[in-house]
Protein backbone atom coordinates (compact mmCIF):
# COMPACT_ATOMS: atom_id res chain seq x y z
CA UNK A 1 0.00 0.00 0.00
CA UNK A 2 2.77 2.48 0.85
CA UNK A 3 5.42 1.17 -1.52
CA UNK A 4 5.99 4.62 -2.99
CA UNK A 5 7.10 6.24 0.29
CA UNK A 6 10.80 6.90 0.80
CA UNK A 7 12.01 6.94 4.41
CA UNK A 8 15.31 8.49 5.47
CA UNK A 9 17.00 9.03 8.79
CA UNK A 10 18.76 12.33 9.43
CA UNK A 11 22.15 11.93 11.10
CA UNK A 12 24.86 14.27 12.35
CA UNK A 13 28.18 12.65 13.24
CA UNK A 14 26.50 9.21 13.31
CA UNK A 15 23.87 10.47 15.79
CA UNK A 16 20.23 10.25 14.67
CA UNK A 17 18.60 13.68 14.87
CA UNK A 18 15.46 13.17 12.78
CA UNK A 19 13.43 11.38 10.15
CA UNK A 20 11.77 12.31 6.86
CA UNK A 21 9.19 10.42 4.81
CA UNK A 22 8.40 11.60 1.28
CA UNK A 23 7.27 10.48 -2.16
CA UNK A 24 7.60 11.85 -5.69
CA UNK A 25 4.76 12.71 -8.05
CA UNK A 26 5.34 9.93 -10.60
CA UNK A 27 1.61 9.32 -11.04
CA UNK A 28 1.12 12.75 -12.62
CA UNK A 29 4.29 12.61 -14.71
CA UNK A 30 6.22 15.03 -12.50
CA UNK A 31 8.82 12.92 -10.66
CA UNK A 32 10.84 16.05 -9.80
CA UNK A 33 7.94 17.19 -7.61
CA UNK A 34 8.25 15.79 -4.08
CA UNK A 35 5.66 15.63 -1.31
CA UNK A 36 6.84 15.60 2.30
CA UNK A 37 4.57 13.34 4.34
CA UNK A 38 6.43 13.43 7.67
CA UNK A 39 9.34 15.43 9.02
CA UNK A 40 10.51 14.91 12.58
CA UNK A 41 13.50 16.49 14.30
CA UNK A 42 14.47 15.47 17.85
CA UNK A 43 13.64 18.29 20.25
CA UNK A 44 17.32 18.50 21.32
CA UNK A 45 18.23 19.38 17.72
CA UNK A 46 15.39 21.70 16.75
CA UNK A 47 16.08 25.30 15.70
CA UNK A 48 19.52 24.33 14.36
CA UNK A 49 18.58 24.30 10.67
CA UNK A 50 18.44 20.54 10.05
CA UNK A 51 14.91 20.65 8.63
CA UNK A 52 15.75 23.64 6.41
CA UNK A 53 18.76 21.85 4.95
CA UNK A 54 16.48 19.13 3.58
CA UNK A 55 14.89 21.65 1.24
CA UNK A 56 18.11 22.92 -0.33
Amino acid sequence: MFDYYINRGIYVDDEPVGFVQYYSNHENGRPEEVFIDQLMIDIKHQRKGFGSRLFR
